[in-house]
């Protein structure tokens, strides 16, 4: 059987794949034991230690934050260094010994320090928490665990007594709404920093938005409207609460995927790309069991939908444009004999977003970074324009000089024999000239004498 909760209950309780399901789901061996020993607090932890030697943290909600380190007495900051070669390496031989770090050792107790007030409003155990939330391994710069900050969407994550690393629940359980906060775990909370990546010796530093929650109870509208549309299947359960989903005897497997929208509810229109909170029940076409949010004592699934996937491989792509509130069957054909037809039910709870004010000033930064890009695309585009027309203007006054020094050269050269050729040479015409003189002369002398 393709269970559901291949495709359809993700591990969106985020920090990695994983982090806010089950302790034994996601790291197993003896780290689950320390969840039943690390009971929630009733109200917020604090600080213990001076917040001064702690980490540094700036930025603005909604915005990934820049962190930095205490440095110990009389040491500075370090400057990245070049990358070894592999020629270096094999010259130099043994390896380099780490230098000691320049700062200050970590904190040995969870710390939490609130790094920017927010309302009234408390983080509850049993609740999903919408969160923003960045991971760092102490002493490095560069996350280990990038999360949400900058994406589309915010993380939800699960608060819930032996079911969440208790370090993150014991972080965020009292905490105030539309607050900032940072949480330094040590290595005694080892199943939550292996989980981040961060070796089982190391101190993570957490930085959290915290934007909104939700009960782990919530369910879909209890007075969505039925719409009448028929299925072939059978679902069972008041609207806004439990569901089960059932296959009759004999009916035909699906050979397409079917979305059917059996009561509508009255909340926002689900879009491609939108993060969701629903419930599900899921059986194959046998009635085999493919799981239930309901039931399985981890509270609403959540998921983002997008419509570019193929329906056959992620039924909750025909969700878009169904309002939230709404309950729905999905009917999926089979692809093998190990991947039979199922039938699931989906009740869409809601739209996950961040708070309205942080959205807004996410959007204005987008909106403003667009327009800069644009400028200076369009900058960047008048500046090769411009040396475009330079080149052009450059390249005429060239050609136009060169054709000028041509002509002046053209006119200053010696005629050819060519041009010279039907010309008589002048000493030639002045014997010419010379002899028809000499001719004349007697002649007038006779006739000089004959008058007289």
């Amino acid at each position: 059987m393709r269970s559901p909760k291949a495709f359809l209950k993700t591990a969106a309780w985020a920090l990695g794949a994983c982090l806010a399901l089950t302790m034994a789901g996601c790291s197993g061996g003896d780290d689950t034991a320390t969840a039943s020993a690390s009971p929630l607090p009733s109200e917020a932890i604090g600080l213990t230690v001076d917040a001064a030697s702690l980490p540094t943290v700036t930025g603005e909600m909604g915005f990934a934050p820049t962190i930095t380190y205490p440095l110990k007495p009389g040491e500075s900051s370090p400057t990245p260094t070049p990358t070894p070669t592999e020629t270096t390496e094999a010259t130099d031989g043994a390896e380099e010994s780490e230098a000691p770090s320049p700062y200050v050792d970590p904190p040995s107790t969870l710390q939490i320090e609130v790094l920017q007030a927010g309302g009234d409003e408390k983080v509850q155990a049993d609740s999903v928490v919408v969160v923003d939330y960045v991971a760092y391994k102490w002493g490095v710069l560069e996350p280990i665990a990038a999360g949400s900050f900058g994406t589309a969407n915010p993380s939800v994550m699960l608060v819930q007594a032996d079911v969440t690393y208790p370090a993150l629940a014991r972080s965020l359980v009292g905490q105030a709404i539309g607050s900032r906060i940072m949480s330094v775990v040590p290595p005694a909370e080892g199943a939550l920093n292996t989980a981040l990546g961060a070796e089982a010796g190391d101190t993570v530093v957490l930085v959290f938005d915290i934007y909104k929650q939700y009960p782990i109870d919530i369910q879909a509208q209890a007075d969505a409207t039925p719409t009448g549309n028929k299925v072939s299947v059978t679902v069972e359960g008041d609207l806004g609460g439990p569901a089960t989903i059932t296959v009759p005897g004999g009916l035909a497997a699906p050979e397409k995927v079917t979305t059917t929208v059996i009561a509508e509810g009255t909340g926002p229109v689900v879009e491609d790309g939108n993060l969701i909170l629903y419930h599900y029940a899921a059986v194959d076409w046998s009635n085999g069991d493919g799981g239930s949010s309901w039931v399985d004592g981890f509270g609403p699934s959540s998921a983002t939908i997008s419509a570019g996937y193929s329906d056959t491989v992620y039924a909750l792509s025909g969700l878009v444009g169904i309002k939230a509130g709404s309950r729905v069957v999905i009917e999926l054909p089979g692809q093998t004999d190990s991947y039979l037809a199922e039938a699931v039910v989906v009740d869409i709870i809601a739209i996950v977003t961040r708070s309205d004010d942080v959205q807004a000033a996410i959007d204005a930064k987008a909106e403003a970074d667009a327009a800069a890009a644009e400028e200076a695309a369009a900058a960047e585009e008048a500046a090769a324009a411009e040396e475009e027309a330079a080149t052009d203007a450059e390249d005429a006054s060239t050609e136009e000089e060169t054709a000028s020094t041509e002509a002046d050269e053209e006119a200053t050269e010696t005629p050819t024999d060519e041009a010279t050729g039907d010309q008589e040479e002048p000493a030639t015409e002045t014997e010419d000239t010379t002899s028809g003189s000499d001719e004349e002369t007697p002649e007038a002398d006779t006739e000089q004498t004959t008058d007289q």
